[in-house]
């Protein structure tokens, strides 16, 4: 399979998993360093709070000049949803790094329900720029809560985010959590059991008490009037018109398109496919779907367009072509 086929292949094929997975261990170095990896690095990198954040990093390149970075922070870990930025670094010219959010996984602190995620992922880009191997570029991508700290990035300005890949991700986290304004129990619960066991209780306490609108909801409230100048990267975005995100991903891509920072609008794109929440109900919507062509290729055709392109799209309507209804 060529490099671009298995980007495309890793893109549309997975599904969000619930809780940690093994991150890099001394084995799957070995293999990376055989498969020609010359970066290979774990790092705990501090925060402006001093809290240390999991952090790995690899590259395929062999290039003595630096490059761009393609950054996943979610709360899965490693091997889980990470890896969407390491596909990436299948193609050689970028660095990929996979970033446990504080309090999940390996990385220190506690689980902030994305509050914390503008100011971590602003600290976290700083440092890579930083870095020799970096050329000062960051894109973000993933999916679902990977996706939903994507949302909450420019409120904190990061200077050096060029574009991001959001996926089956909602701008309103406070309408997910009270759709209508009823707490979801079953959905909400059940996701932080699982992601952050020891924390859950907790959590789901303090998030009860703030059905109202007030000063706890300002970190995420991306999708408020007065924050829209803040979005000045553009997106490719990928919903699912059965996912439990779909509202917030469409008002998400109304936002950045239409209403963000002047220079910023008409340049992302959305594709919104016939399944339910990371790819959820395959079964029922198979046209097109198993085959490296298929319809859902069309996002990640995009995004690798703009991640190579620095933030823009020359030509959509090539990708349209893989595209058979």
């Amino acid at each position: 399979m060529s490099q671009r086929c298995l980007l495309l292949a890793c893109l549309v094929g997975g599904a969000a998993a619930i809780g940690c997975s093994n991150s890099l261990d001394e084995e799957r170095i070995a293999t990376l360093k055989e498969a020609g990896y010359g970066i290979v690095q774990v790092h705990n990198i501090s925060m402006r709070d001093g809290v240390k954040l999991h952090t790995e990093i690899v590259s395929k390149t062999n290039k003595t000049t630096p490059v761009s970075t393609v950054i996943d922070r979610s709360p899965y870990g490693g091997m889980a949803t990470e890896l969407v930025a390491d596909v990436y670094a299948a193609l050689g010219d970028f660095v990929a790094i996979g970033q446990d959010m504080r309090g999940t996984c390996k990385s220190e602190g506690n689980f902030s329900c994305w509050r914390s995620d503008g100011e971590d992922a602003f600290d976290t880009f700083a440092w890579i720029v930083a870095q020799p191997w970096s050329n000062g570029k960051v894109f973000s991508a993933g999916g679902s809560a990977d996706g939903i700290a994507q949302f909450v990035q420019p409120l904190a300005l990061p200077p050096n985010l060029v574009a991001q890949f959001i996926i089956v991700a909602t701008i309103d986290a406070r309408s997910t959590i009270y759709p209508g304004g009823a707490y979801r129990e079953g959905l909400i619960d059940n996701w932080l059991h699982g992601t952050v066991p020891h924390q859950a209780d907790g959590i789901i306490v303090d998030t009860k008490s703030r059905n109202g609108a007030s000063s706890w909801w300002d970190p995420l409230n991306i999708s408020s009037p007065g924050n829209w100048d803040t979005i000045r990267a553009p997106a490719v975005m990928w919903g699912g018109w059965y996912d439990i995100f779909l509202q917030g991903n469409l008002d998400g891509h109304y936002i950045y398109q239409h209403l963000s920072h002047p220079p910023n609008r008409g340049k992302s794109y959305l594709v919104v496919d016939p399944l339910g929440h990371c790819e959820a109900a395959t079964k029922f919507f198979p046209a097109n779907i198993g085959h490296i062509e298929g319809r859902q290729v069309l996002a990640a055709l995009l995004s690798l367009q703009m991640v190579q392109n620095d933030g823009t799209i020359a030509d959509p309507a090539e990708n349209v072509k893989f595209i058979t209804l």
